[in-house]
């Protein structure tokens, strides 16, 4: 409450494991929680910073994502997070391609870094891990921090339906 006004905040290295910011720190815009042993459940409690627009959860053991107000599985926009377009999940432990599912309930994101990360293609090739990113967000624009051409969407899209495309057509479309 002393800091009403504060929009920039650098939590790096603290040992932090845990914020209930509800309440205060209305005003901040952008936050970084860099090298802090974050609970698993603790990023849904960041959503009431609602004019949040810059997160830094990079090298926190983020292993899971999933905002309480979209189930999974649906692609329904969260209202989590309504402001948040540029966030930074480098050096995680992110591994399952449902995280990405839900970041792209994220209305606002267009920036994401996630270098360092385990998540993998079927080809297990970096550059086709980073087509599926491009495709299954649909308004990024930079992916760690390499802005993402209209020719370069279009081909991890195009991309994207010849990988999946005959299976989803098998499970009814």
């Amino acid at each position: 409450p002393i800091f009403p006004q504060l929009e920039e905040l650098y939590f790096f290295n603290n040992n932090i494991t845990e914020l209930q910011p509800d309440g205060v720190l209305q005003s901040l815009r952008s936050l970084t929680l860099s090298r802090n042993p974050l609970a698993q459940d603790s990023v849904n409690t960041l959503a009431c910073l609602s004019r949040l627009e810059t997160l830094d959860l990079s090298n926190t053991g983020l292993s899971t994502l999933q905002f309480e107000d979209a189930a999974p599985g649906e692609s329904c926009p969260t209202s989590m997070f309504p402001a948040l377009s540029d966030l930074n999940l480098d050096n995680n432990n992110i591994s399952q391609w449902c995280v990405v599912d839900e970041l792209a309930k994220l209305p606002s994101l267009v920036k994401l870094h996630c270098y360092g990360n385990q998540l993998v293609s079927r080809d297990r090739s970096p550059s086709t891990t980073n087509q599926l990113l491009i495709a299954k967000l649909g308004k990024l624009e930079f992916l760690n921090r390499t802005e993402i051409s209209p020719e370069s969407r279009r081909g991890a899209e195009l991309d994207y339906i010849k990988m999946f495309g005959e299976e989803w057509l098998k499970a009814g479309g």
